[in-house]
Formats: C-alpha cells, sequence, structure tokens
C-alpha cells in the first residue's frame, strides 16, 4: 500500500524566525569576511613578503640589447659612428642607483619600474620616490651621469643601458614602466 511521508512542520513564532535569520545572516556574512580577508592577506603576503633593497652604486653588466640608435636618429643604425656618443663610451662604466626586491618577483606578470632621469649627474630622484616605491613594492631605477652636461645621444644611450640591465635582473613590466624626471631630465622625455 501507498503511503505518503510527512514533512515535519515547524512552527515558529514571529520573533524567533527574525533570530534565526539574524544569526543565519550574520554567520554566512562573518565566513565571508573571513574568506575576504584570508585572500587579502594572501595576496598581500605575495607583495609584502619581498624585502626590497636601496642598491646605491649597480654597474651596467653589458651594453643594451634595445636599438639605441633609433631613439636617435629614427633609424636602425647597424654601424653606428664614433661621434655620435663619444669615442670614450663604454656601457659597463655607466651605473645607477636601483631599490627592487632582493631575488625574482612573485608577481607573475612582472613588477613596475619607475625609471627617474635627473638633471644631474648624481641621484636627486629617490629622495621624492622613496615612500612611494616603498608603499607599493615598485622598483626605482636612477642612472649616474646622465644630467644636463651629458650630451643627448649620451644620456639616451645611458638610459637604455640602465634599463636593459634592469629588466636582465628582474622580470619587469613594459605596461608599467615609467620614465620621469625634473627639469633637463624631463626634457630629455620629450
Amino acid at each position: 500500500m501507498y503511503s505518503k511521508l510527512k514533512q515535519p512542520s515547524v512552527i515558529m513564532h514571529m520573533h524567533e524566525y527574525n533570530k534565526l535569520t539574524t544569526l543565519v545572516l550574520f554567520q554566512s556574512l562573518t565566513f565571508r569576511a573571513f574568506g575576504i580577508l584570508a585572500i587579502l592577506f594572501s595576496l598581500s603576503s605575495l607583495v609584502f613578503s619581498q624585502t626590497y633593497t636601496l642598491k646605491r652604486k649597480v654597474h651596467v653588466s653589458a651594453p643594451t640589447r634595445l636599438d639605441w640608435t633609433f631613439a636617435l636618429t629614427r633609424r636602425s643604425l647597424v654601424d653606428p659612428s664614433d661621434d655620435l656618443i663619444g669615442i670614450d663610451y663604454d656601457s659597463g662604466e655607466q651605473s645607477y642607483l636601483l631599490y627592487g626586491p632582493d631575488g625574482q618577483s612573485a608577481d607573475q606578470n612582472g613588477l613596475p619600474l619607475i625609471l627617474y632621469l635627473s638633471r644631474k649627474d648624481q641621484s636627486e630622484g629617490w629622495h621624492y620616490w622613496k615612500k612611494f616605491c616603498q608603499n607599493n613594492g615598485i622598483c626605482f631605477v636612477e642612472p649616474y651621469n646622465a644630467g644636463a652636461d651629458q650630451s643627448f645621444a649620451r644620456r639616451i644611450r645611458v638610459i637604455l643601458d640602465v634599463l636593459d640591465d634592469v629588466r636582465r635582473q628582474y622580470q619587469i613590466d613594459p605596461a608599467r614602466t615609467y620614465i620621469t624626471g625634473w627639469g633637463e631630465g624631463g626634457d630629455t622625455l620629450e
């Protein structure tokens, strides 16, 4: 014979229902909040767990792989003449200030980079960018001997030597590479 199962009936007073609804809603929001906090802490540990170090004098390890002649002449020169940047130019003698992580970045897209062009031959930009870079996990680089007393061609070559050298050390995100400067350093960008 066929028998029907009865559904258990729950009879609650309205105030008990409101308490239960409030409790369930609170537990749901609490679990969500803890879940969101756990995600945020795990993401921030990826970004902030790395130690960044300021290196005051890093030497360029090899000449740039970037086409520095195109930046100057709007043509790729296979054999540029010595008078373009000077016969005494040596990439290995170029140096720069670098603020970057110890080891490779945990960011799969690469690191953001600020390249600061000083109007002088020594560093003056780190003072302005220090707090911003430290708070946001941004690499900072500033070439030495690329000030206003250098020729425009030499400044371009130094900048590209330094930029390429930093790219050899770290995975840098080209979409988050920013070049800035003050005075004649900023004029070089135009």
